[in-house]
């Protein structure tokens, strides 16, 4: 158990989530791997899931080693790149009067952040959208990142 807590201890707070499935297993083997060892036998580190299943090569004999493939493999099953933390807005239509805004969607309703699109242009590029539209006050063109 105190193997697990330096383990998780040594995890960035964004991989919480994925190291808190695996624990570390630190055994003594006669017989490892097809290979006999003379007593006392080897020790091994071992990584495993919640469920006590080896995951296959990640394991040392040397704790500092199975340290560093154990937060790797773990690095690697977290997908590497935190979350995004921009809000999403989307284009609506209102169902009864036909208006086009765009929103926020909560848990309940959609929240409308900008109003009053008549005719209307949008485009996409690389993750950003474009709304112009041609109304009263004249043309605009609004990015939305």
């Amino acid at each position: 158990m105190l193997d697990t807590h330096d383990l998780i201890s040594s995890i960035p707070p964004e991989q919480m989530a994925a190291a808190s499935k695996y624990r570390v297993r630190h055994s003594h083997y006669s017989m490892y791997e097809g290979k006999e060892y003379p007593a006392p036998g080897k020790s091994v580190y071992e990584l495993e899931t919640a469920k006590g299943a080896a995951v296959g090569g990640v394991s040392d004999t040397d704790k500092a080693n199975f340290m560093d493939k154990a937060r790797a493999y773990i690095d690697q099953q977290s997908g590497g790149a935190p979350a995004s933390k921009q809000t999403n807005f989307t284009i609506h239509v209102d169902r009864q009067t036909r208006d086009i805004f765009i929103g926020y969607k909560g848990a309940s309703e959609v929240a409308r952040i900008k109003e009053g699109f008549i005719g209307i242009y949008w485009r996409s590029h690389g993750g950003r959208c474009w709304l112009s539209h041609c109304g009263h006050s004249g043309t605009w063109l609004a990015e939305i990142q």
